[in-house]
């Protein structure tokens, strides 16, 4: 084969590539794929008198944190009800989950106060009020549930 067959075959595989390619052009094969980009719904200002969490909050976002107060939300309707061993087993999955929610801690202490143990209900109110200095509310709920295990200490 000649140089001048062999250039005139390399022009022919070209042209039938940029032909087969021109072909799949116009019927999308060649396009790339397109998506779908949505806009984030407007954040709105919080009001005036809301209180903004501490830098040192966690991510709400976060599934361990949304799981996390769900199940507080769930140990708070054990109490409620009277089922402080249920309270306890679902409130010690959720300190797994976000170890540093003074909720769990204060719902925890309620439950072993149910259940009369003055002991653990301490300790777990220690944990919740070092975990919940900064909110005043809180505070005041710590302060009173650590009057309440000091009266079943007597």
């Amino acid at each position: 084969m000649g140089s001048k067959d062999l250039s005139t075959l390399k022009n022919n595989r070209l042209m039938v590539f940029f032909g087969i390619l021109i072909l799949l052009v116009p019927f999308g094969c060649m396009e790339k794929p397109r998506v779908s980009v949505t806009e984030p719904p407007p954040v709105s200002a919080p009001a005036p008198d809301d209180k903004q969490p501490p830098a040192s909050v966690p991510d709400t976002d976060n599934a361990h944190v949304r799981a996390a107060a769900a199940m507080v939300r769930q140990g708070r309707q054990y109490l409620t009800r009277g089922e402080p061993d249920a309270a306890i087993r679902i409130l010690e999955r959720s300190v797994a989950l976000d170890s540093s929610s003074g909720q769990n801690y204060y719902y925890l202490a309620e439950a072993w106060l149910m259940k009369k143990n003055a002991r653990q209900a301490r300790e777990f109110n220690r944990l919740a009020g070092s975990h919940l200095a900064q909110d005043v509310a809180w505070e005041t709920r710590i302060s009173r549930q650590r009057n309440r295990i000091d009266e079943l200490e007597k």
